[in-house]
């Protein structure tokens, strides 16, 4: 193999040891919990993050959060938890009714 492809860093440390990787599902819950309550308190009572009309920014959180929303089975206390913040609910589903009205809303 390449010595590109060892899994070796550039300090000769394995690859595993960085990113989202090197935790166990349990503490990859909790992190994205913490996002998601961070994403929800800085939504506050706001229809969407930057004003009207929604911008790019609401674009990558409708992206990043829908597919927790939509995708239970993959984390499914994820899911719950999202689905349990109920700004956030009603801000994903206030962006599905205006852009996306045929996607189903399972939640």
């Amino acid at each position: 193999m390449a010595p590109a492809f060892r899994g070796c860093g550039r300090h000769g440390r394995p690859h595993y040891k960085q990113g989202i990787a090197r935790y166990t599902p349990d503490e990859i819950v909790d992190k994205a919990s913490k996002d998601l309550a961070a994403v929800a308190e800085i939504l506050g009572e706001n229809r969407i993050f930057s004003g009207r009309p929604a911008d790019v920014f609401d674009a990558v959180v409708f992206g990043m959060t829908i597919l927790i929303y939509q995708l239970r089975e993959m984390h499914p206390r994820l899911t719950d938890y999202a689905r349990s913040l109920p700004n956030l609910t009603q801000y994903i589903g206030n962006l599905l009714t205006e852009f996306f009205p045929d996607l189903d809303r399972d939640f």
